[in-house]
């Protein structure tokens, strides 16, 4: 304890180095009395040898709980643990301590200070801090739209579907894709998407995209053809079109009973394949092997011919050929037997699709009737009689090669 000493009240006495708690002596005379802080200790007073108790003691905070406090970032909310406080002059001042947690924000990573602050009745003031740490240590959920396998067809446009990626603590994110996918040519590709969170943590995922082709080839033109009966034919070519493969030749891989060295009148169906190489389409090219041209018919001798009539003409000698029906002797027309007079005859051949008369103007024909009817007896040419025996007349029978039955004449 020290003691002062103030003889003139209107001295103004300032004592430094003042600390802890303790007792001064002070002999005044209409004084006033502060501490550092500020607070008032006399007021107008007059004393002599007077005793005053000092305070410059805080009071002593202490911290419930954990310091530092762990958090994770968007997951865990912070829940104030408190503290006490006690003065050794006015005892529990708890319930004065005034918490500062303003500054903290649980959903962005980081070190943060929680303050505590409280005063005695003196004006003495305490702090304390509690350290916050809010961290990141779970990564982005990464989730596929879409599945993890898709089919996406040769030649078409593919649209990833794509992936969205969230994270406790950052909130939606960015996803970035690597790799590519070539829609036109058939196979197996893989794109790997990956978020990254402001605290560097990543997640990743991948889709396997399969281009496939599905769909065959189209075959085209010609879709008909015609050919002669008879002519060796040379089928047209076909080609194939794939909308991945592109322009792809064609097999024929059957002729449908068509003889392409020897073809005959007739519809066939002749089969034409294209392969893109995961398709098969088969096309039916429409044959029809026709017969336009008619058969040739020759004739050796086109002169005049002398016939009798009722007998066969003597005819010159004749043939058709024909390239799809072969060959042959040409009937007559009108006939090969025919009455007295002048006539034509033209030898005629069908080979079952054309008609042909030759010679076109025909050749002439004199029919005569040199030859006299023929009578035949009817019983014995020689017959015998008895002596008184009536002659019964047995007939004849008269035939002409040109008149026919002349019996009645």
């Amino acid at each position: 304890m020290d003691d002062f000493y103030l003889a003139n009240s209107n001295r103004q006495v300032i004592l430094n180095n003042l600390g802890g708690e303790g007792v001064i002596r002070l002999d005044l005379l209409n004084a006033t009395a502060n501490d550092l802080f500020g607070a008032q200790l006399i007021q107008n007073t007059s004393t002599v040898g007077q005793t005053y108790e000092l305070d410059f003691v805080p009071p002593v905070i202490t911290l419930n709980g954990d310091n530092p406090v762990i958090l994770e970032c968007g997951v865990d909310s912070y829940v104030e643990p408190g503290a006490t406080a006690v003065d050794t002059r006015d005892g529990d001042l708890t319930g004065s301590i005034v918490i500062d947690s303003s500054g903290l924000n649980t959903g962005v990573a980081g070190t943060y200070q929680v303050l505590y602050t409280v005063s005695d009745s003196l004006g003495n003031l305490a702090q304390a801090a509690r350290t916050v740490v809010v961290q990141d240590t779970i990564p982005p959920t990464l989730a596929l739209l879409g599945g993890s396998t898709v089919y996406a067809q040769c030649h078409y446009p593919f649209n990833d579907p794509g992936a969205v990626a969230f994270d406790t603590c950052g909130g939606n994110l960015p996803v970035t894709v690597t790799g590519s996918v070539d829609p036109d040519t058939v196979g197996t590709y893989v794109l790997t998407y990956t978020a990254t969170d402001p605290s560097g943590l990543s997640s990743q995922t991948s889709r396997t995209v399969l281009v496939v082709d599905t769909i065959p080839p189209s075959i085209g033109a010609p879709s008909t053809f015609t050919a002669l009966c008879g002519t060796p034919l040379t089928l047209p070519s076909r080609f194939g079109y794939d909308l991945c493969a592109g322009v792809l030749p064609t097999a024929i891989v059957d002729l449908g009973g068509l003889d392409p060295m020897a073809p005959v009148t007739g519809s066939y169906q002749v089969a034409y394949e294209a392969d893109d190489g995961f398709n098969l389409t088969t096309s039916y090219l429409a044959v029809s092997v026709v017969d336009n041209e008619p058969p040739v018919i020759t004739v050796e001798d086109t002169s005049l011919i002398i016939g009798e009539c009722g007998m066969p003409l003597p005819l010159p000698n004749a043939f058709w050929t024909d390239n799809c029906a072969g060959s042959g002797i040409p009937e007559v027309s009108p006939g090969t037997i025919l009455p007295v007079g002048s006539h034509w005859i033209w030898f005629t051949a069908n080979d079952g699709q054309n008609q042909i008369y030759e010679p076109a103007d025909g050749i002439p024909v004199e029919v005569y009737d040199t030859l006299p009817p023929n009578i035949i007896l009817n019983g014995d040419s020689v017959m015998t009689l008895n002596c008184g025996e009536t002659y019964v007349e047995p007939g004849a029978v008269a035939l002409d090669l040109c008149e026919g039955d002349l019996t009645t004449t």
